[in-house]
């Protein structure tokens, strides 16, 4: 075809071309180069143009101390083709914030109000995501048809700036990889970001912040110069702001977002590869003179190959680079997950000093003739864990629980069951490679010894019988406990602590004697029964049987042990209602994991001690003290997202007690967060601590987040079945907000 006409091409950039048009405009730019460059000219336009002269907007620019909403303006921190950045005070937050002004222009003339609402929806989906390495976003508001958002500010600058000094390899992958992380947790909420850079990744104090998810539009840059420009998107004076258009930064821009072709979250890969490939070797992936050539070079996958720095970077990093920087979306990584683990495996020292030990290991036995391999071996010596898991939990077992629960009679056993069993299956397949692992590290790689082994083994033992005391109790279930089933197997405690070796090692060991080790696992099993029968809400047999553990557990003088039987009696005396005894109980709990020096135990006890704050007599003064010991324990028990998870909740208790509900918004939205990463976005923690979040906002009578956050908790708890008991708790959440806002029919 000859060359299309420039409004065409200006159609083509703003994608309002059909399929076949689309195609043929492709197939031209292919092998046209003066449309080519015209084509990046459109999507590059500089503020030289007639219509990229900034425009002129009430409140463009806002006079220090102006009052927007709640918010008191102090700076200006930048300008860009969205709209004006400031800084600003929060005094209900007591806290500086960045405000973000959209500028009106940014949209579409022709349906202002649908592309006002669309906008608003976007910036909402942000609100409710929370996550360490994503800027928080605090509000979202509308004020005179102009929308802003209230935002966490970091004041650490941008990545871009960051990389302006030389840095070593490891150091800009870690913060990569946090950057990483942050775009994953956006890509399984839902959100594409859209336009990844540097320059929309923020540091503070340690941490990195990925911005402007789902609200990036196409910020215009002359060769080069990676800056937003503080230009609107739109490229010619008489043509309408882009709403479809090229959205994203060209020089990081995956192909198929380029053509304007539809693009999911592996676009948002290929941009991270993209920079992230710039900042270790100093040279964009594909570049070349001109973007007619950088534009040639992607499209043909020509990578360059001399780099002017970074020749330590290790093979396997750059491997996955290009992975994550193919040409078909098909080709990249199927999400960040696993792309950032094998960045993660790449950067790890361990990782190349076992690769270098295999290959030495390798020629040795090749030198020798020999004729077997470390997988033949494997087999022998760390097999096993299969089986042992399926005494518990195997095809039969399954039937029987699925049985059971349908003749219990319940509505919607079947959504149930299936929950039941999908939980059971991840739990099996996490254990089985735990334990095989723990093995496999002292047995074949000789990292660790027989002593942590053993200890490794012990915890994982403790785990696999109290997964069976579950299932037993499911084999059992009734009207009573079959709706709790889901929620019973998904609160099995977790498997990290068994990785983790520092704690295992500092606990005091279990008595010396058979005789005294026989009634220690004897009594274990009696102590898992009762926590099964606790989940299952048989509150008074549980604590019964709790009480008598505890005494025995006493006169052995095994304190890790006692401690676990004390907290397990806390909770079903909680349960029952008893807080004052249940008050006690935990702090005894506490003092006897302390003296094992069982610090995640201890930490268990002082976050119960937190949890009943709420319904104790005790003073502010008492409960700090609770506080900063369960923080203490937290901080020894080492890296747990869970665990933290857990004393962030804890501390959005005290606070909400206390009537300080801006700070219990900020640890239930952590606690969020933790969870999530932890747990996963699904898990029942998720959906309780979003609830929670939820009525502090109402507490704050912010009812348009309220509502947001309890519709969130709601559809986390529906996931779980409709037969879920928690259904009600967020039902009553959702009709107090609709009575507060005035909507009583659907209150």
């Amino acid at each position: 075809m000859s060359c299309p006409e420039g409004d065409l091409l200006v159609q083509y950039v703003d994608g309002l071309l059909g399929p076949e048009e689309l195609t043929r405009i492709d197939e031209h730019l292919d092998a046209c180069a003066s449309c080519t460059q015209a084509v990046f000219a459109l999507a590059e336009s500089s503020c030289s143009n007639a219509g990229c002269a900034q425009p002129s907007w009430p409140g463009a620019r806002l006079a220090h101390g102006t009052r927007l909403g709640q918010y008191v303006v102090l700076d200006v921190l930048g300008s860009g083709g969205m709209g004006v950045i400031y800084s600003a005070y929060d005094p209900d937050l007591d806290r500086k914030v960045a405000l973000k002004l959209l500028r009106p222009e940014t949209l579409d003339p022709a349906r202002p109000e649908q592309a006002r609402s669309r906008m608003m929806r976007e910036a909402q989906a942000m609100a409710r995501l929370s996550h360490p390495n994503v800027i928080h976003v605090n509000h979202v508001g509308l004020l005179d048809e102009q929308i802003f958002i209230s935002m966490e500010l970091a004041e650490g600058g941008s990545l871009r700036q960051w990389l302006e000094t030389r840095r070593p390899w490891r150091e800009v992958l870690d913060a990569f990889l946090q950057a990483g992380r942050g775009l994953a947790a956006a890509h399984s909420a839902g959100i594409v970001h859209r336009d990844f850079k540097p320059d929309n990744v923020l540091l503070s104090s340690g941490r990195v912040f990925v911005t402007d998810f789902g609200l990036a539009r196409p910020a215009p840059e002359s060769q080069g110069e990676p800056a937003e420009s503080p230009c609107a998107a739109s490229t010619s004076a008489s043509r309408p702001t882009q709403t479809r258009a090229l959205l994203g930064t060209p020089r990081y821009m995956a192909p198929e977002q380029m053509r304007g072709r539809a693009f999911d979250a592996r676009a948002d890969q290929f941009s991270f590869c993209v920079a992230l490939f710039e900042a270790l070797y100093g040279v964009l992936p594909f570049e070349g003179e001109g973007l007619e050539r950088r534009r040639a070079n992607m499209l043909e996958g020509r990578i360059v190959r001399q780099t002017p720095q970074a020749p330590r970077v290790p093979a396997r990093l750059r491997r996955a680079l290009l992975r994550g920087l193919s040409l078909k979306p098909a080709d990249r990584y199927p999400s960040m997950e696993p792309l950032l683990d094998e960045l993660a495996r790449a950067k790890s020292p361990a990782w190349r000093t076992r690769r270098g030990a295999a290959a030495l290991a390798l020629a040795l036995l090749l030198a020798n003739g020999l004729a077997y391999t470390l997988s033949a071996r494997r087999p022998r010596l760390c097999g096993g864990a299969e089986q042992r898991f399926a005494k518990i939990w195997s095809p039969e077992r399954r039937r029987l629980v699925h049985r059971a629960l349908i003749a219990a009679g319940v509505p919607y056993a079947e959504e149930i069951g299936r929950e039941v069993e999908r939980t059971l299956d991840a739990r099996a397949t996490a254990w089985i490679a735990m334990q095989t692992d723990a093995c496999e590290a002292t047995r074949l790689r000789g990292e660790q010894t027989e002593e942590i082994l053993g200890l490794r083994s012990a915890c994982l033992e403790t785990r696999l019988e109290e997964t069976h005391a579950v299932i037993e109790e499911l084999l059992h279930a009734d009207r009573q406990t079959a709706p709790r089933a889901a929620q019973a197997v998904a609160s099995l405690p977790g498997l990290q602590a068994c990785a983790a070796i520092s704690g295992l090692m500092t606990l005091v060991r279990p008595p010396a004697s058979d005789t005294a080790r026989a009634q220690l696992q004897e009594l274990r099993k009696e102590l898992v029964r009762a926590r099964a029968q606790l989940e299952f809400g048989k509150a008074r047999p549980a604590a019964e049987a709790a009480d008598k553990v505890v005494q025995a557990a006493r006169s052995l003088g095994y304190k890790p042990f006692e401690a676990a039987a004390l907290t397990v009696l806390g909770r079903a005396q909680r349960l029952l209602g008893d807080y004052p005894a249940a008050d006690q109980t935990f702090h005894a709990a506490a003092l006897a994991a302390e003296s094992g020096r069982d610090d995640r135990e201890a930490a268990q006890a002082y976050l119960q001690l937190l949890q009943l704050s709420e319904t104790s007599k005790r003073s502010p003064e008492v409960d700090r003290f609770f506080a900063i010991h369960a923080t203490a324990a937290v901080e020894r028990v080492g890296p747990d997202d869970e665990l933290r998870g857990e004393l962030e909740h804890g501390q959005a208790v005290l606070a909400y007690g206390q009537a300080k509900f801006a700070e219990a918004l900020s640890h239930a939205k952590a606690a969020i967060d933790l969870f999530k990463g932890s747990l996963g976005p699904e898990h029942h923690r998720v959906a309780d601590a979003t609830s929670f979040a939820g009525s502090i906002l109402y507490e704050q009578r912010d009812l348009d987040q309220a509502l947001v956050f309890q519709e969130e908790a709601l559809r986390l708890r529906r996931l779980k079945g409709p037969g879920n008991p928690a259904i009600t708790s967020s039902l009553i959440n959702l009709s107090n907000v609709y009575f507060a806002m005035g909507r009583l029919a659907e209150a």
